[in-house]
């Protein structure tokens, strides 16, 4: 999937995602979406030459999905803000491809949307560009590590009027049809 023209309108869309970040949070969002090398990640070698340390980095990205997925652990409802973050950041990781964020959502998704199914179905019909990396997430719980397979047919069948009702035809037929 070529998600470069998706990147553009991503950077045109997220200022009402991003502001809401604290600054820490939206830096660490956008240096992962734009593929920046934060200095803050530098260390000094045993050489004393500055060194930048991909693990540092990665560790800051981990606790901002965390700091958005948590509260959906605890069977809490997830903020309209919370959730445009959550989805936003599954975006990013899939655009970057970073493989550990995207199992985590690939295993988080149906839960969050289970207990937020409007809200995240809003989000998603006020942010169109979430739409093929949340459905992506959505169709891989199915199935992710050889689990939840046989719940596939039940929530396509409970869930596609809904998904269709709530983003439209074309998009609602656009998501759909990523679990095929």
């Amino acid at each position: 999937m070529n998600l470069k023209p998706l990147l553009l309108l991503c950077l045109i869309s997220i200022n009402p995602i991003i502001a809401h970040s604290s600054e820490q949070d939206a830096k660490i969002i956008l240096d992962m979406l734009l593929n920046i090398k934060n200095d803050k990640y530098n260390t000094i070698t045993n050489e004393g030459k500055a060194t930048y340390d991909s693990l540092l980095e990665y560790k800051a990205w981990s606790r901002v999905y965390i700091k958005y997925a948590k509260p959906f652990e605890k069977n809490k409802k997830l903020t309209k803000q919370e959730m445009k973050h959550l989805l936003f950041i599954g975006f990013v990781a899939r655009a970057i491809l970073d493989a550990s964020t995207s199992e985590s959502l690939a295993t988080d998704i149906i839960p969050i949307y289970n207990q937020n199914k409007a809200l995240l179905l809003k989000s998603l019909a006020s942010r169109n560009f979430l739409i093929p990396s949340t459905c992506y997430y959505m169709n891989r719980y199915f199935g992710f590590e050889d689990k939840n397979e046989e719940k596939k047919v039940p929530f396509i069948k409970q869930n596609k009027e809904l998904i269709i009702m709530s983003l439209g035809k074309v998009k609602g037929d656009q998501c759909m049809s990523y679990f095929k």
